[in-house]
């Protein structure tokens, strides 16, 4: 729970300290990458993995699970899903995309001191991912919240499970488990799926 001094009128200045230390460090963690999206940065033997698009820095998001409490707010894993990144802001790292094995059964890499990319062989990432299958959990939002449990909780609090629940909360009519492209890019659902809320999505929300 985010403390904001809600337990005590007198500790209200602790949760102005509290709010202003979060607004800066989103500040600060959108101007070092300039996108929505989480930018490919964890170099393995000075390359830039394709899997990096599975975690970075030893993280394997697909294993992200959320905490039993909240287990019902989890994204399930569908290795079927191909996304891709929508923007790498100012960055010329290569963006993160996701797809089955059946189709790329291993990715290479981005090298940055040439620029160029190699896909003639597998390489991995940092936790030994060499494909990205079922990877499509990288970090979105002012913060990159990343994986399968931090998406699912927007999801849960924002999304159609809140719609179709009735919450007060909800405020998009996308399943982000399903379309999590949808939270850092223009986005239109299919013509099947409710059509009551903005699918414009606030990413100060995220």
């Amino acid at each position: 729970m985010f403390y904001i001094g809600q337990d005590d009128d007198k500790n209200v200045n602790y949760g102005r300290v509290n709010i202003a230390l979060f607004l800066a460090h989103a500040t600060t963690r959108g101007l070092r990458s300039d996108s929505c999206e989480e930018v490919n940065h964890d170099l393995v033997e000075g390359k830039l993995p394709f899997s990096n698009a599975c975690g970075q820095h030893s993280q394997s998001y697909n294993e992200d699970i959320c905490p039993m409490a909240d287990a019902a707010r989890e994204c399930p894993l569908d290795t079927t899903m191909n996304v891709k990144q929508a923007s790498v802001g100012s960055s010329s790292a290569p963006r993160f995309f996701c797809a089955p094995k059946s189709t790329n059964p291993f990715t290479g890499y981005f090298d940055p001191s040439s620029g160029t990319n190699d896909k003639s062989e597998p390489f991995a990432n940092a936790i030994g991912r060499e494909d990205v299958e079922g990877c499509c959990w990288w970090g979105r939002g002012m913060l990159h919240h990343a994986g399968v449990c931090n998406i699912g909780r927007f999801n849960f609090i924002y999304g159609l499970p809140a719609f179709k629940d009735g919450r007060p909360s909800a405020r998009y009519n996308i399943d982000f488990c399903v379309y999590p492209e949808a939270l850092c890019s223009d986005f239109t659902i299919p013509s099947s799926a409710f059509s009551k809320f903005p699918t414009t999505i606030d990413t100060s929300d995220i």
